[in-house]
Order: C-alpha cells, then sequence, then structure tokens
C-alpha cells in the first residue's frame, strides 16, 4: 500500500512540475518577445502624425485621425490592450470564456497576443501569437502543456 501512494504521488508531482515548467517557460518566451519589440519601438526616432502619413491610410481610418488627432501629435509607440469576450469554433461548437493581453508596436510590425480560453472549472486552453522582426508563430495548448495546434 505504501508504495502505490509513493508511486502515485512521484507521478502526480511530476505531471505538475511539467505542468508549471512549460507555463513559466510559454510566459518567458512572451515576456522576452514584448520586451524585444518595446526597446526595438522606443530606440526609433521619435515620430509625428503629419498629412503625409495620413494620406497613405485607408480613407476611413483618414477621417477619424483628420477630426481625432491633431497634426503634430506623438505617435503612438506601444500599446497594451486586455481583451475579454466569448470564443467558440468549429471543434469546439460551445461558448467559452476568453481573457486575452495583446501588446502592439505603433510604428514597426510586430505584436503579442496570449489568451486564456477557460471552458469548465479545470479544462482551459492557451492561444499565443507572435510577430515581430519578421518571424511569426502561433500555437493553441491544451492546459498549456500539450500543443493542439502549431
Amino acid at each position: 500500500m505504501d508504495k502505490t501512494i509513493f508511486i502515485s504521488s512521484v507521478v502526480t508531482l511530476t505531471i505538475a512540475v511539467v505542468i508549471v515548467s512549460s507555463l513559466i517557460r510559454a510566459r518567458l518566451r512572451r515576456s522576452r518577445t514584448v520586451n524585444r519589440l518595446r526597446e526595438a519601438e522606443w530606440a526609433r526616432p521619435h515620430r509625428r502624425m503629419n498629412h503625409d502619413i495620413v494620406s497613405t491610410l485607408p480613407r476611413p481610418v483618414q477621417g477619424y485621425l483628420e477630426h481625432a488627432i491633431t497634426s503634430g501629435t506623438e505617435q503612438v509607440r506601444f500599446a497594451k490592450v486586455k481583451q475579454r469576450g466569448q470564443w467558440r469554433s468549429l471543434s469546439q461548437p460551445e461558448w467559452s470564456t476568453l481573457d486575452a493581453m495583446a501588446y502592439y508596436t505603433g510604428t514597426l510590425p510586430g505584436f503579442v497576443w496570449h489568451a486564456k480560453i477557460t471552458s469548465g472549472r479545470y479544462y482551459w486552453q492557451d492561444a499565443q501569437l507572435l510577430y515581430g522582426n519578421g518571424e511569426a508563430s502561433g500555437r493553441v495548448k491544451f492546459m498549456g502543456l500539450i500543443t493542439m495546434f502549431d
């Protein structure tokens, strides 16, 4: 009996360590990407809004910016956006709760998006999209551990 308890304890502890280390590794990767994007954005000289920049954008965006932002206003360098909503997909037709955090650069192409999609008390998926320096990646993991899509 003691041997069975010991073995099940070791197995449970091993699974917990694997899950926690996977979550930490993913968080560190996101954090490094966000920091690289932020540093690259802030290393660029200040850019200010002007007619030449606005005229290159789609017509609805031009109309909005001409009325909302005055010429000479500093461009956004970096934005952090928190998202919360409902999510469903073809593979999972029931609605799930989505909590996401996104980081966008203002003048360089780059973003980091991470979402936790919760379908039940003990069931969730981690979704992540990364883009920066011309490289992109995306993945969805079951409970942050098992890759479902890459």
